[in-house]
């Protein structure tokens, strides 16, 4: 009986999918970093990305910079991501990005873009708080109420009261001015609205806060100092002002004095 020879099947190499890498070591487009920037196409885009590389002194290196912006940009896909920020950046080995953020000049811009950030981040909540101030000002007050009629069957007697509206009557932004709850004798809730002497209140420490900010851009005698407290309750916020001479001293007083909390509604 004749053997036949086992035939050898030549194994063929299994092609790998090729996956969209960043090349190390590789000069990114504008198009590209704006695309892990997720910024739009057009001019405004092109001026902002200007803006973030003339921020950078001489004292960094191309990657270290574009490390900085992928790590720091809150709209970056890489937004704090310390290895994916520095793949992206082209570094030349996987670690690149914890390097990076060791050097103390990339640190020191990492922090100070970072509290850029977050002052911007608390002007933010500090207008919208004051754009509500306002709609507690234009508020109308009866549109939390409606009319209602209480009919006593053994007195054969009826009349007329005001009642306040179900919280599922209430629109969204009905909703936002309710400040708390208070209880009756009976113990049945009602719920108390923001008013408008604590919203003029906020209003006048906002004006302090934005008009000092301005006018001391050139003049550092003083420096006003807001806490967060503006936000949790606008009567009472805490604005305190850092004197630096009589003048200013005298300034603070005057203001200071304005700032007595106020209880009844306007």
């Amino acid at each position: 009986m004749a053997r036949t020879k086992s035939s050898k099947v030549k194994e063929q190499p299994v092609k790998k999918k090729k996956t969209k890498a960043l090349e190390k070591n590789k000069e990114l487009t504008r198009a590209e970093i704006k695309n892990f920037l997720r910024l739009p196409e057009g001019p405004e885009s092109d001026e902002r990305l200007d803006k973030m590389f003339a921020a950078f002194g001489e004292e960094f290196t191309a990657k270290e910079r574009l490390f900085i912006i992928f790590y720091t940009c809150p709209t970056s896909i890489y937004c704090g991501k310390i290895s994916k920020a520095g793949e992206a950046a082209g570094g030349s080995w996987h670690g690149y990005g914890s390097w990076a953020i060791q050097q103390p000049h990339v640190r020191k811009r990492i922090n100070e873009i970072l509290n850029e950030n977050s002052l911007q981040q608390i002007e933010d909540i500090f207008r919208e708080d004051i754009e509500f101030c306002r709609e507690v000002l234009n508020c109308d007050r009866t549109s939390f109420k409606k009319d209602n009629v209480v009919e006593l069957e053994d007195k054969n007697l009826s009349f007329e009261v005001i009642d306040d509206k179900k919280i599922s009557e209430l629109t969204s932004t009905q909703k936002k001015m309710v400040a708390g709850f208070d209880y009756d004798k009976n113990g049945k809730a009602h719920y108390s609205i923001e008013t408008r002497a604590s919203a003029r209140q906020a209003l006048a420490n906002y004006y302090k806060l934005f008009s000092q900010k301005v006018t001391g851009a050139d003049d550092k005698k003083s420096e006003t100092v807001v806490t967060l407290e503006a936000i949790k309750d606008k009567a009472i916020a805490k604005v305190s002002i850092i004197q630096h001479n009589n003048e200013d001293a005298a300034k603070a007083g005057e203001f200071i004095e304005t700032m007595n909390d106020v209880d009844e509604e306007a």
